[in-house]
């Protein structure tokens, strides 16, 4: 079964190539998509890292390098968002490019991604704003009104409900995507480098290298939950969360940290000892993508380590069995 981690310690992929940056698997598991170049994307299976294909963006006069990457729920698909301001989306059955989405300004740096869960709708955010696109069509859905920043991250729930972004010092901004009014409204003081959060929306996760440490916030009641602080106030430069909502997780100086987003604790500290660049959720487990190439980790304790008590903490490295510890 696919959302099972083949270990129940670190675990690496060993990649023929390894991905430069960016990563994003599809929700059922089948795919895994890597930047491997600027204008490549390596293509894998998870679970047993076979080479499932590359795409190639083609020559266009506003090509730039891929940015951010984002997998279709059931691997049909593959979009990828450049430096130039433009939106490629892939068949991967095939590899041929399907279309390139160009309404986003040039030069407007294309930051994030996200589809909803039936796939049909893609969202594109860059320096000038956020696009929805129909992905069937190949036609822009809406723009996003009533915001006036450039915005740096954001994420969608899966079921369309809400899109949250960040921009400059304001704070998380959450939208009713039905409606395009704006639904809430999170100021913080320090900068945000990346959001996350399940697919039924209950609560999202915003990142904060500055200041270490990751705020909670529910965007359905327009509250907030804990504020993480990371150990040893490490700079953080990778976040993602389970989809199903039952850990978050972030990756900072060769760290991966799984916390449980409802109270805070500490789960799992994998110590890999090398640079994470991009983190993205595997079911049970999470991939995360470095210098060395990708690991699977688990996000959950090991079964001989679970205990009912919340400030305890299983630690894994990549050589040598894991500990438990106090937080």
């Amino acid at each position: 079964m696919l959302y099972a981690a083949p270990s129940d310690r670190p675990y690496a992929l060993g990649l023929a190539v390894p991905p430069r940056g960016r990563l994003a698997c599809s929700r059922d598991g089948s795919l895994l998509a890597a930047r491997t170049s600027d204008t490549t994307i390596g293509l894998w299976e998870p679970a047993t890292a076979i080479v499932k294909g590359e795409l190639v963006a083609s020559a266009h006069p506003r090509s730039g390098e891929i940015r951010a990457l984002q997998v279709a729920p059931d691997g049909a698909w593959v979009a990828a968002g450049e430096q130039g301001g433009l939106v490629r989306v892939w068949n991967v059955a095939d590899g041929t490019q399907r279309f390139v989405l160009d309404d986003h300004h040039e030069g407007a740096d294309i930051v994030a991604l996200a589809a909803s869960a039936d796939g049909r709708t893609l969202l594109s955010a860059g320096r000038d704003g956020v696009r929805a696109w129909d992905t069937d069509e190949a036609t822009l859905r809406v723009r996003l009104v009533g915001h006036s920043f450039m915005i740096n991250a954001f994420v969608m729930s899966e079921g369309e409900s809400w899109l949250a972004a960040f921009g400059g010092l304001g704070g998380v901004l959450v939208w009713d995507l039905d409606s395009n009014t704006r639904r809430a409204a999170y100021p913080l003081r320090a900068s945000v480098a990346a959001l996350a959060a399940p697919g039924d929306g209950r609560w999202l996760a915003a990142m904060s290298p500055v200041t270490h440490s990751l705020h909670i916030l529910h965007p359905l009641t327009a509250g907030t939950g804990p504020i993480i602080t990371v150990p040893d106030r490490t700079r953080l430069s990778a976040l993602t969360a389970d989809p199903g909502g039952r850990w978050v997780a972030a990756a900072g100086a060769g760290h991966v940290w799984v916390w449980n987003p409802r109270t805070g604790h500490l789960l799992v500290d994998h110590d890999l000892g090398h640079d994470i660049v991009d983190l993205a959720p595997f079911g049970n487990s999470l991939i995360a993508g470095g210098d060395l190439g990708p690991y699977l980790l688990p996000a959950n304790p090991p079964l001989e380590e679970r205990t009912p008590h919340s400030d305890r903490v299983a630690r894994t490295g990549s050589t040598g069995p894991p500990r438990v510890g106090k937080r």
